[in-house]
């Protein structure tokens, strides 16, 4: 099939290939550094010792340079959005809402709220961060009891979806800055387009 990261832009030239994400740009610059140190460890030998593998990893190191470079840009610029969006989130920190609608993860209103075995309850997407930054399977443990949710027989984590937390978020309301008032489970993608500074109430 055609590669969809191909296809041409308005001008009919082929669109740039998207960036990589911050997870796989740390993981190609690690492994872009690995290659650089060895290459450096042959450059500290007779170069009439090497064979010719060894003489083709040194004329990568250009090559192997630039990409080092790349990827060091793609990280510096997640780290900047990561701080702007640190500063809008800050205003949120303002925000006052019941204990019951927060997320002990991300501090802020549940979204797309699920439940883990021991009771406690957060963001889909929080638990999901916390079992894909686990390094083993004992780690994948609840944010607040430690308690453990990956099951090691079915090889899946046991969350399950909060209906009752999203029920009442689907009836609870939210002010957002701009004026507009809406339930509480869409307020987060709201505020994603609008900004942070909002007003919660029930």
């Amino acid at each position: 099939g055609e590669d969809a990261g191909a296809r041409p832009d308005a001008s009919g030239r082929p669109a740039a290939p998207a960036p990589p994400s911050e997870a796989e740009a740390s993981k190609q610059l690690r492994g872009v550094e690995k290659r650089l140190r060895a290459v450096a460890e042959l450059e500290q030998k007779d170069p009439a010792s090497l064979d010719a593998a060894a003489l083709q990893k040194l004329g990568r190191r250009d090559a192997l340079l630039a990409a080092r470079a790349a990827l060091t840009a793609v990280l510096e610029n997640v780290a900047r959005r990561r701080e702007a969006a640190d500063a809008v989130y800050e205003a949120t920190e303002r925000v006052e809402f019941e204990e019951t609608y927060e997320c002990a993860c991300c501090r802020e209103v549940l979204e797309l709220p699920v439940g883990l075995p021991c009771g406690h309850e957060f963001c889909r997407a929080c638990v999901a961060t916390v079992a894909r930054r686990a390094t083993r399977p004992a780690d994948v443990t609840c944010p607040l009891c430690r308690a453990p949710f990956y099951d090691g027989v079915s090889k899946k984590c046991r969350v399950t979806v909060a209906e009752k937390t999203r029920r009442r978020l689907r009836k609870a309301s939210g002010a957002c800055h701009c004026g507009r008032t809406m339930p509480l489970a869409s307020l987060r993608e709201h505020l994603r387009r609008c900004g942070a500074a909002a007003a919660y109430s029930r």
